[in-house]
């Protein structure tokens, strides 16, 4: 037998002993296997220093001039992004710097920590077998390591719906109100590191209203509507303050956004009915592994079965915490304020309410395979599979330590052109070092903000914050200007936009003036990625170098430290 000594019925979701040793060590320590795998799985990734990729760069390029009081404005690109969340990582870039690892080092934390965490809220809910499949299927979960260890605010997401749950979730075992305040003394912070947060509390709250309202304690009471009031006030701070005026730049600048993200808004018609199945058997529900169309159908079918036998229990306060969350999502989508279902990444703060629902419903399941040595048996199979997944996941990316491969093109050019560049040269941004913008629609493109944080990291005198130094400008250290040119997603022939940035009108007058004072040697034009990129042209990066030498040395002219 797997398991030596297992009593039967293998699923036990109703509320554990407070004391005592479990009666099944094996389990305990597979349990704790898990959380240490999780952990590497999660570390392994962070220490790989995978390159940043678009999404990432869109958050991380508002970074690297921005202080803390200017991340207050809208964010560039389109991006909407928790405050606190910034204002760390913000923290992190000022403590070491700008490159991939201070930039990924909160979103990793969060990402372990939560793994962590979520052993101890799932181990006050279950114990066993349901106990040790939520944690295995939470820890080898692909979408939890690969976007936990990204430079956007999903690792957050998570952490803070553990954050809201293990308060919640003590209360609801002993009834004990000090639960409820720690709840709402959370809630700020979660709702500052998390904009979907908002849901899971919100849901939270509905879901407790019933046993605090049947408790006819005024201390309960007192706590219930102090929490209320946080969740309220919090949010309407923040909207007033800083996600109202995000959102309305999105709305004005990348209008865009709301197609990108229709399929995540429910239709109001009679496609409703599909478009719920769809969501709920598709990346909603894709852990350890699943997608669309039915990918994470048998996720789901555990998911409905622990609802089923929570409700069987008469545990509607614990069904009621996990479920509320997805009801109020659902709300909002509705609304057009947040999409549901169409993406895992966005919907990453449900993940442990899915594991940990998934975990009891495929112990459920399991159990009722008769005789119970035959369900042991597929109990240890199912567990093979999660270990062979997550160590299937950790030779993959040491094999293929990369998203992309253009994107660790990219990487590997702009450290070599940054640093060989201004070896000999006083090397010049148009962009950021001038604020120049030719072609200006380009610098609202998908590489354009990959460039900058490339940049960041590889250019030395980026990264200290020093400006161009113009005085040593002369004859045997000339000045090197760089434009970054992005294609225009299509709108231009490859050919045509050989010839682009130079013929811009803007840039033309630049370079007369240029001319007037300097002695232009050379323009050469690098490209990154040409013709490698399976046709997707966009994905090229193109580096438009021109050299210029004083016309006569400073001192014979009598100008020193003018800058262009």
């Amino acid at each position: 037998m797997f398991f030596p000594g297992s009593p039967d019925p293998l699923i036990e979701p109703h509320r554990v002993p407070d004391r005592g040793p479990s009666p099944r060590p094996l389990l305990a320590r597979l349990t704790w296997a898990f959380v240490g795998l999780g952990v590497v799985l999660r570390l392994a990734r962070f220490l790989l220093r995978h390159p940043l990729w678009g999404d990432e760069a869109f958050i991380a390029v508002n970074l690297i001039d921005r202080g803390y009081l200017d991340l207050l404005r809208p964010l560039d690109h389109g991006q909407v992004s928790p405050l606190l969340f910034l204002w760390i990582e913000r923290a992190m870039v000022d403590w070491l710097g700008f490159n991939e690892l201070s930039l990924r080092l909160f979103p990793t934390a969060c990402g372990i920590a939560g793994v962590v965490l979520f052993r101890h809220v799932a181990g006050r809910v279950v114990q066993g077998v349901p106990l040790l499949l939520a944690v295995a299927i939470f820890s080898v979960s692909f979408y939890p390591i690969r976007h936990g260890g990204e430079v956007k605010p999903y690792a957050s997401d998570l952490l803070t719906t553990l954050l809201l749950l293990a308060p919640a979730i003590e209360w609801w075992r002993g009834r004990d109100d000090r639960w409820l305040w720690a709840l709402a003394a959370v809630v700020p912070v979660a709702l500052g590191l998390s904009h979907p947060a908002v849901f899971v509390a919100g849901g939270i709250s509905l879901g407790l209203a019933p046993a605090v309202w049947r408790a006819r304690r005024r201390r309960a009471r007192a706590a219930y509507v102090t929490l209320n009031a946080a969740i309220v006030g919090t949010f309407v701070f923040l909207f007033l303050v800083f996600t109202g005026p995000q959102g309305a730049s999105i709305a004005r600048d990348a209008p865009n956004m709301r197609v990108y993200w229709a399929s995540g808004f429910p239709p109001r018609n009679s496609a409703l009915a599909v478009w719920l199945i769809r969501a709920h058997t598709g990346n909603l529900f894709a852990y350890p592994a699943g997608g669309d169309r039915g990918g994470s159908v048998l996720t789901a079918l555990a998911v409905a079965m622990a609802a089923i036998d929570l409700a069987r229990r008469r545990e509607g306060t614990l069904l009621a915490i996990c479920l509320a969350p997805f009801g109020v999502a659902l709300v909002a989508a509705g609304l057009e304020r947040y999409p549901y279902g169409s993406s895992t990444r966005v919907m990453l703060y449900l993940a442990p309410n899915v594991c940990l629902l998934a975990g009891m419903g495929a112990a459920g399941l399991l159990s009722r395979i008769r005789p119970p040595r035959n369900g042991q048996r597929a109990i240890a199979a199912l567990v093979a599979v999660l270990v062979l997944f997550g160590a299937t996941e950790l030779a993959i990316d040491f094999a293929r330590p990369y998203r992309s491969a253009h994107d660790l093109r990219s990487r590997a050019f702009a450290r070599r052109f940054w640093v060989g560049q201004s070896r000999d040269a006083e090397l010049v941004c148009l962009r950021s070092d001038l604020g120049l913008a030719y072609q200006p629609v380009h610098w609202r493109l998908i590489r354009t903000p990959l460039y900058l944080c490339n940049q960041a990291i590889s250019f030395a005198r980026r990264r200290a914050g020093r400006p161009p130094d113009w005085d040593r400008v002369s004859a045997s250290r000339p000045l090197r200007f760089v434009l970054f040119d992005e294609h225009p997603l299509g709108k231009t022939s490859p050919e045509a936009w050989a010839e682009l940035p130079c013929r811009d009108p803007a840039l033309a007058v630049w370079l007369k003036d240029m001319q007037a004072r300097y002695v232009l040697r050379s323009r050469k034009t690098y490209v990154v990625n040409e013709g490698i990129c399976e046709g997707m042209i966009w994905f090229e990066d193109r580096y438009v170098v021109f050299e210029f030498a004083p016309a006569l040395e400073p001192e014979k002219t009598g100008i020193r430290g003018v800058t262009p």
